[in-house]
């Protein structure tokens, strides 16, 4: 706990930022980091798209893992982040390594900006990809989102605990997003958009799915979970209230997975 502490110290008593600024959320980290204001701070190789809009190259960038000291966590097998920043503890044997392996089901977070080199290491690995239903209808962009080029071995969410609620995504989207989807999927007023979401979730290859319960009762704004990049009070702090988990939503739970063979 101590050394824990020290990290966050490091993090918020010596931050670039003032405490009140860090509190509410007004702050941009990746800007002061670019900026040479800040010596390091934390976050994933999918910050890397941003820091380099921001002006910073290859060169001036170093990731490294760390440490809190926890007993036993320099035996952990695997650390990840880019494929520069996939190790395997030099403290664990390899039988250590194997024995542990079989005993996990890791998911790989494949999110963000995905190089080549970082698709091949997720492949090989065996692990299955995260395969995200609301970024399938960005009609800025092209990716491989859209249901019919899911791999089986892969994980369909409606949403993270990162994005929009699925509801919330249909107040906010471009038209032209929400257009697609609603062509893509076959949506209609009568199933009702967030349902049909949820269909076309379940209805994938990939084989697992994940909707969040905010998406089963079609929450708005409210329900969403976190906002990445702040210290809102909001984050993490969305309960079902006694009374929303009814019988009928279970029946409504047991439907799609039973016409789609998940269970």
């Amino acid at each position: 706990m101590d050394n824990f502490k020290q990290l966050y110290d490091l993090m918020v008593v010596n931050s670039a930022t003032p405490r009140a600024d860090l509190a509410n959320g007004g702050f941009d980290a990746g800007a002061e980091f670019a900026n040479g204001e800040a010596l390091f701070y934390v976050n994933g190789n999918w910050e890397w798209s941003n820091l380099e809009g921001k002006g910073m190259s290859a060169d001036q960038l170093h990731m490294y893992p760390y440490y809190c000291g926890v007993a036993g966590e320099e035996k952990v097998g695997l650390n990840a982040g880019t494929e520069n920043y996939w190790a395997v503890n030099a403290e664990a044997s390899e039988a250590d390594i194997q024995a542990t392996l079989p005993e996990l089901d890791f998911i790989a977070e494949d999110l963000g900006y995905v190089t080549a080199e970082v698709r091949a290491l997720q492949e090989g690995s065996g692990y299955p990809g995260m395969k995200v239903m609301q970024f399938a209808f960005d009609s800025r962009e092209e990716g491989n989102y859209l249901p019919h080029t899911y791999p089986e071995n892969s994980v369909c969410y409606s949403g993270t605990h990162d994005n929009l609620t699925m509801a919330q995504w249909f107040q906010e989207a471009a038209p032209m997003d929400i257009s697609m989807a609603k062509a893509y999927l076959g949506l209609n007023e009568e199933e009702g958009l967030v349902k049909g979401m949820i269909r076309g979730c379940m209805g994938s290859v990939s084989k697992l799915c994940i909707v969040q319960m905010q998406d089963y009762l079609e929450l708005d704004s409210e329900a969403r979970m976190n906002f990445p990049g702040t210290l809102s009070s909001c984050n993490w702090t969305w309960r079902a209230v006694p009374g929303v988990i009814t019988d009928a939503l279970a029946d409504r739970l047991l439907e799609l997975p039973r016409r789609y063979g998940r269970i």
